[in-house]
């Protein structure tokens, strides 16, 4: 069941609408707003938790991404900085096996006095 409050745009642009979860936990975007947003059956979509009581459904767009991507990477060493960021990852990776061995060394240390 969608029961549409604002029946037009406000102000700032924003339709609100309410929908209903249904036992499956899923939502029915409306119509209109599938049509006006170009939303067909296999759009994808990140979903966020913002706030307190909010979702963000932002429409995921590939080929914006990959041109933004081509922008903000021109020029640039790919290479270099995949490498940069395997380092950063392993580093945390041995970072955070250290602490948690070091957790239950110290756990098992307690345990057997």
């Amino acid at each position: 069941m969608i029961y549409t409050i604002l029946p037009s745009t406000d102000t700032s642009g924003i339709m609100a609408e309410i929908v209903e979860v249904d036992k499956s936990g899923r939502i029915v975007i409306p119509k209109k707003l599938r049509k006006d947003l170009g939303i067909s059956e296999k759009t994808k979509f990140i979903l966020a938790k913002k706030g307190q009581g909010q979702i963000l459904l932002q429409k995921l767009d590939v080929e914006e991404i990959a041109e933004r991507l081509e922008k903000e990477l021109a020029g640039r060493d790919i290479d270099a900085i995949v490498r940069e960021l395997r380092k950063d990852i392993n580093e945390k990776v041995r970072t955070n096996s250290i602490q948690y061995h070091s957790i239950k060394l110290a756990d098992t240390m307690a345990a057997h006095q």
